[in-house]
């Protein structure tokens, strides 16, 4: 028989609608980033998935500059 603990987390986990409406972008764009593996997400279930405050911190440490650089320029000017 399975022994079930709670685990107590301290972490706050954000969904995809809220790191949106943070970080001012479409959810389709911030679905892209996860994608393209730029923000760290875990996927619940099918249809749930949840970003860390961790993973979020990290993702804006490490590429807010590139995020804003790709985000505007031309796809024949990103390649250069």
């Amino acid at each position: 028989m399975f022994q079930y603990t709670k685990h107590k987390s301290t972490e706050v986990y954000y969904t995809v609608g809220e790191i949106a409406k943070m970080l001012n972008l479409s959810t389709k764009r911030v679905y892209q980033l996860i994608g393209f593996g730029r923000i760290k997400a875990v996927r619940i279930s099918q249809r749930c998935i949840r970003v860390s405050d961790g993973d979020l911190k990290k993702f804006l440490d490490d590429g807010r500059h590139a995020l804003c650089d790709s985000y505007y320029l031309p796809p024949s000017e990103i390649s250069k």
